[in-house]
């Protein structure tokens, strides 16, 4: 090494340093991995307010959905990956807080047996059914759609997302 590539090195480095210091000081904070469980509407109806059209993150496909989640992360306080069967996919048990327990109790209600969209982040992942009894109303198994380190990222988030989007953080 001469002088002069020293001299070029010990200039560059506050320069890196400062790049460094930007790029930490603007990563996001807010929530990620933000699940969403939403009822599908009618393909026939014009999106709007109340319904909206959802792409998957290749925008290779298209739902549409009313808007408002019936459940969020707002409701979902812990949770686990359930390893699929055949082991490619991974499904999401997310436990619900007691405030969550009488929205998935009416909404078993009122859509037993049929599909809700979920959705990661504003993004249409696949469907999941509701289930056909009231056994469980402490939880939601959800179908496997995630690789496992995919499903493990969204799981690492559920707590923090309840913390920050209940402000208990």
């Amino acid at each position: 090494m001469t002088a002069g590539t020293g001299v070029i090195r010990l200039l560059a480095l506050p320069a890196v340093l400062g790049l460094l210091s930007l790029l930490t000081a603007c990563r996001s904070t807010g929530p990620a991995y933000v699940v969403g469980l939403h009822c599908f509407a009618d393909h026939n109806l014009d999106p709007s307010r109340f319904i909206q059209t959802v792409w998957d993150p290749m925008q290779a496909r298209k739902v549409q959905v009313y808007a408002h989640a019936f459940l969020s992360s707002r409701r979902f306080c812990a949770g686990e990956v359930l390893p699929a069967a055949e082991g490619r996919k991974c499904g999401l048990r997310l436990y619900i807080d007691p405030s969550g327990h009488n929205i998935w109790r009416q909404s078993i209600g009122e859509y037993r047996g049929s599909q809700f969209a979920v959705i990661v982040d504003g993004f249409y992942v696949g469907r999941s059914p509701f289930p056909t009894d009231f056994n469980v109303l402490t939880h939601v198994d959800l179908a496997p759609l995630w690789g496992r380190g995919e499903a493990e990222r969204i799981i690492e988030q559920v707590e923090k997302n309840y913390l920050k989007l209940n402000r208990l953080d």
